[in-house]
C-alpha cells in the first residue's frame, strides 16, 4: 500500500481541466475574508454553533489509503461536497478536517493554476462517469486537528516522509462548484511526530503531528469521546475525508457493522472511501470524533475497455478498519500525561482546553473556557460566546472589535 502512497504524493503532470480556469477565476479570498472565517472557526470551537445553525445534529442524519489496502463504495454513494452540505452542524466537521499535501502543490492550489497536479480521473485512469473524476487530486492522506497545533492521522502517512516537505492544510474543500476554500492561512508547515504506534501493530495505526512554530489563528477542534467502547453494532456514523486526493467529502451514511467490543483496537463499518482518506476521522451521529480510519477493500476494477471503475459492494460486505481513538489517546498520553485529553474524569465528549493569546489578525482577544458542569464556568461560557459573536458582527460591518 505504501506504492499507492507514493502514487498519490509523487504524480507531477499538468492538468488539462477546466476546472483550474474556475478556481482561477473564483479565487477572491482576502484579509477580510480569512479574518471574518478565523471568528467564525473560534465560534465553532466554543460550540456556540446554535446561534447560527440550526442546533444540535440529529442521531441518523445525514474515505482509504490504507497499510495493506484502501476502501470501496458500500450500496448508495454518500459522498458529498461542503458547498451541498446545508445543515451547519454537519459543515462544521469540514472544519477540523485536514489532509496531508506535499508542499511543491500548495501555491498551485493557492493561485489556482493546478499546475502539476492530476485529476483524480486521470491518476486513477477512471472510466467517463465516475463521481468526482474531474477534481484535482493533491492530497496524499486525511486527519483531522483535535488540539491546537496537533493533528491526528495514520502512521503510515507519514512512516516513508519527510515532514519537512509535507504540509497539513485546513480549508481543502469546495465551498462553490469549482471554488476551493483553501487560503494560506490554512496551510501549516510541520516540525514533528509526537507520538505513533509501532510498525507492526495490527489494526493499531495513527500518528500525532505538530505543527511548526506559533499558530496566530485559533483553530476548531474536534470534540474526542476519549472512554472505552463508543460505539456498537448498527450505530450510525459520519465521516470526512479526502479519498482519492480530491476536496475533503461528507459520507454521512455509515454505520458501524462490527464494535470488536471484546478487543477494542479497532471496529468495522461500511463507510464509502478511497486511498487518501487513511487518517481522516470517524465520527458518531453526534459529530464527536471517535475512530480514525487505517484500511479497506480496494477501490477499483479494471474494465475490458482498459478504464477502471469504482467496486461497489453491499452493506453486509463492509471491510473498512477504523481504530478506536483510545488506542491513539493512550499513545499521547504516554508522552503528554498532562494532555487534556488524557483526563479519565474529563466530560464527555472531551475538548483540548486552551486559551489562545491575542489574535493578531483580529486584533482582539477572545478567551476560551472548556464546558464544565459547574455554573461558573458556564458563565464564562456563555461570556465568551457573547464576546465572540458581538466581534463577527462588528467584523462584517467592517470595524475592529475591542
Amino acid at each position: 500500500m505504501r506504492s499507492d502512497v507514493t502514487a498519490l504524493r509523487g504524480a507531477n503532470v499538468v492538468m488539462q481541466s477546466s476546472l483550474g480556469d474556475v478556481i482561477a477565476r473564483r479565487r477572491i479570498a482576502t484579509t477580510s475574508t480569512a479574518r471574518s472565517r478565523t471568528l467564525i472557526y473560534a465560534l465553532a470551537h466554543c460550540g456556540v454553533w446554535a446561534c447560527i445553525s440550526c442546533g444540535p445534529m440529529q442521531s441518523g442524519t445525514e474515505s482509504a489509503q490504507s497499510s495493506t489496502s484502501s476502501a470501496v463504495v458500500y450500496g448508495s454513494d454518500d459522498r458529498r461536497d461542503y458547498y451541498d452540505v446545508q445543515d451547519g452542524p454537519l459543515r462544521k466537521m469540514f472544519a477540523y478536517s485536514v489532509v496531508l499535501i506535499p508542499d511543491y502543490r500548495i501555491q498551485s492550489l493557492l493561485d489556482g493554476t493546478l499546475t502539476g497536479i492530476h485529476t483524480w480521473g486521470e491518476l486513477e485512469q477512471l472510466c467517463p462517469g465516475e463521481p468526482f473524476a474531474e477534481q484535482p487530486s493533491a492530497a496524499f492522506c486525511s486527519g483531522v486537528l483535535v488540539g491546537q497545533g496537533m493533528i491526528l492521522t495514520s502512521r503510515h502517512c507519514v512512516a516513508e516522509t519527510e515532514l519537512a516537505s509535507t504540509r497539513v492544510a485546513l480549508g481543502y474543500y469546495l465551498d462553490g462548484v469549482g471554488h476551493l476554500a483553501l487560503d494560506m492561512q490554512d496551510v501549516h508547515e510541520l516540525t514533528s511526530v509526537v507520538s505513533s504506534s509501532d510498525q507492526n501493530s495490527d489494526g493499531i495505526d495513527y500518528a500525532w503531528l505538530r505543527f511548526a512554530g506559533e499558530t496566530t489563528q485559533i483553530l476548531p477542534t474536534a470534540p474526542v469521546i476519549t472512554s472505552p467502547s463508543p460505539v456498537g453494532d448498527g450505530e450510525p456514523l459520519l465521516s470526512v475525508n479526502s479519498g482519492g486526493g480530491i476536496p475533503l467529502k461528507l459520507d454521512a451514511g455509515g454505520t458501524v457493522v462490527d464494535a470488536r467490543h471484546a478487543i477494542q483496537d479497532y471496529f468495522l463499518a461500511d463507510i464509502d472511501a478511497f486511498r487518501g482518506a487513511s487518517g481522516s476521522g470517524v465520527f458518531n451521529s453526534d459529530g464527536a470524533l471517535v475512530g480514525v480510519l487505517t484500511g479497506g477493500n480496494a477501490d477499483f476494477v479494471r474494465t475490458d475497455s482498459g478504464c477502471r471503475k469504482t467496486i461497489r459492494l453491499s452493506n453486509t460486505e463492509a471491510n473498512e478498519r477504523i481504530m478506536y481513538v483510545r488506542q491513539a489517546i493512550d499513545g499521547l498520553c504516554t508522552v503528554e500525561p498532562g494532555h487534556s485529553l488524557c483526563d479519565r474524569n474529563c466530560e464527555q465528549p472531551c475538548y483540548d482546553r486552551f486559551t489562545p493569546s491575542e489574535h493578531a489578525n483580529a486584533a482582539c482577544s477572545l478567551r476560551y473556557i472548556k464546558r464544565g458542569n459547574s455554573g461558573a464556568e458556564w458563565g464564562m461560557f456563555e461570556a465568551s460566546a457573547l464576546v465572540a459573536v458581538a466581534a463577527l458582527r462588528r467584523r462584517m460591518r467592517g470595524r475592529c472589535c475591542v
